[in-house]
């Protein structure tokens, strides 16, 4: 039992440090990135900034675009858990965007938010990666949706599933390429609304 309880403050612990790890190397590489642009910021240039072994870098980021847009399969676990938590009654739309907020990412202040999507707008490597991570998103996430409407009394088919959440990304899209074009002012979240209402509408 004691074994038990003292391994799992080990885990813990070890899972925090590598956390605070990640995210000490993630913001100093982000910071080169913003200086000198996603091309010229290699790995060679962030292992020699931070001090973290070039090999520890791919176990923890798998690549540079990781680094910036976080890895896709924990994003992808964190939605899907997200989504099937929420209350069955919730409009999908809103369901959605609700488990969008679990991302961590949601949480960062929206100055850095700002310079990482204006980041990620600058560099066609993580423009790309970005789309991929939307298609695996939607992969994963449909087929919720449609688990998630079973009982109603009209379910959803797959392939309506797969167009709401291709819908929600398209107006996440264009909330953020607004929001960035304002400076950054206000609430991604509240773009993200008025764009879901004029599809709606």
């Amino acid at each position: 039992m004691n074994g038990m309880g003292g391994e799992s403050v080990v885990e813990s612990v070890s899972a925090q440090v590598r956390s605070a790890v990640r995210e000490r190397v993630r913001a100093t590489a982000i910071d080169l990135m913003l200086e000198d642009g996603f091309a010229r910021t290699t790995v060679e240039r962030i292992v020699a900034a931070t001090g973290l072994p070039r090999r520890s870098f791919y176990r923890y980021f798998g690549s540079r675009e990781d680094l910036v847009l976080g890895s896709t399969e924990e994003q992808v676990a964190v939605l899907v858990a997200a989504l099937r938590s929420r209350p069955a009654d919730e409009d999908p739309w809103r369901a959605l965007q609700q488990a969008a907020e679990a991302l961590p990412d949601a949480g960062h202040a929206p100055e850095r938010s700002l310079q990482v999507a204006r980041l990620v707008e600058a560099a066609g490597e993580l423009r790309a990666r970005q789309l991929e991570k939307h298609v695996a998103w939607r992969g994963a996430l449909a087929p919720v949706l449609v688990e998630r409407s079973l009982s109603d009394a009209v379910p959803l088919d797959l392939l309506s599933a797969h167009a709401l959440v291709a819908a929600a990304l398209s107006c996440l899209d264009v909330a953020a390429e607004q929001w960035m074009a304002d400076g950054g002012v206000g609430r991604l979240s509240d773009y993200y609304d008025r764009a879901v209402r004029a599809v709606r509408r």
